[in-house]
């Protein structure tokens, strides 16, 4: 068996991903006296700057309400990603999500299974890294700004997500998948070149020319050199027999 993970929505935006260690956003399990326990979140935590991935990047109080308020709404919680086995799901009401002061709660009420209960003792004795989750975002100033702070660095900040598909526990973090954030970045900082470094990018493609340029001398150079010396062979092993 195999699962398919999408890589787009419906609409194609390309769905990105984004890691959480339990530092930043601690995965719990809540033991309740009216039912059976519940695995608890925070992804994302609010105006939190990422790591570097390629550009720094927060998510803003509001980002999720549209989503959130949204009929259509189908988010699934899974381990590492296998939604094969959900843990929780908004549909059938198994997965909570709300806006909280400190971030996007989730609360996943998972099936009572012995592989539950596997997975609440590893969550339980600090075996997880942390939560992961899947968002889409609309390239529109109303979705998400780019800007510079003041170290130069190229920042992200996103208002509203235009799609969330699913929040998972996760073993190891994986590298975030951000080829789409990373093109808009490359946008940006194109837009956004001052003049110092647009007559550097100017002069290095003039440097590059000109080396291109003596370089194909050099080997025009080498070529009409080596075509003189096997003429001049040829030519005395003409003379050499009489022709």
């Amino acid at each position: 068996m195999t699962i398919e993970y999408r890589t787009h929505d419906a609409d194609g935006d390309e769905i990105e991903t984004r890691f959480l260690g339990v530092d930043l956003a601690p995965v719990t399990v809540e033991l309740r006296e009216d039912g059976p326990p519940k695995i608890s979140g925070i992804a994302p935590p609010w105006d939190s700057w990422s790591e570097d991935l390629g550009f720094r990047e927060r998510f803003m109080p509001g980002a999720f309400a549209d989503i959130l308020s949204s009929r259509k709404l189908d988010v699934v919680a899974a381990w590492n990603h296998d939604e094969s086995f959900p843990l929780g799901r908004t549909r059938n009401r198994t997965l909570d999500l709300a806006e909280g002061e400190k971030g996007l709660e989730y609360r996943a009420t998972p099936p009572q299974t012995p592989r539950v209960d596997e997975y609440l003792t590893l969550i339980r004795g600090g075996y997880m890294a942390g939560s992961s989750f899947a968002f889409t975002v609309k390239p529109d100033p109303k979705h998400e700004t780019w800007a510079t702070d003041e170290r130069g660095n190229i920042t992200r900040t996103i208002h509203r997500v235009s799609g969330l598909y699913d929040v998972s526990v996760v073993t190891r973090p994986a590298y975030s998948r951000s080829t789409v954030a990373l093109r808009r970045r490359d946008l940006f900082a194109a837009a956004n070149l001052t003049e110092a470094e647009r007559r550097q990018i100017v002069e290095r493609e003039a440097d590059d020319q000109a080396d291109k340029v003596r370089k194909a001398a050099a080997e025009r150079k080498r070529l009409d050199a080596l075509i003189g010396a096997r003429a001049a062979t040829a030519l005395a092993r003409m003379k050499a027999n009489g022709l």
